[in-house]
């Protein structure tokens, strides 16, 4: 999603953009954790959209795996 410019004359406006930060934050925090369990993750992949989203989904389901089963510390990481 593209934030709105920085001209932003109306609330909606700023509402919006504000809510597209704090997606994009969420997102990039996901993606942090991942890498720091997942260190696969740090290399590029040169394959189809489909198959990393596949790739990213199963590394979601490990991970909640993992929490359940309490193999993951969230602050110490394996």
């Amino acid at each position: 999603m593209i934030p709105c410019k920085e001209e932003e004359h109306n609330i909606l406006e700023r509402l919006y953009n504000k809510k597209t930060q704090e997606g994009k934050v969420l997102v990039d925090n996901v993606f942090g954790i991942l890498k720091k369990t997942f260190h696969e993750l740090h290399e590029k992949f040169d394959v189809h959209v489909a198959i990393v989203l596949d790739l990213v989904t199963c590394c979601c389901i490990l991970h909640s795996m993992f929490l359940g089963c309490n193999y993951i510390d969230m602050y110490n990481i394996l």
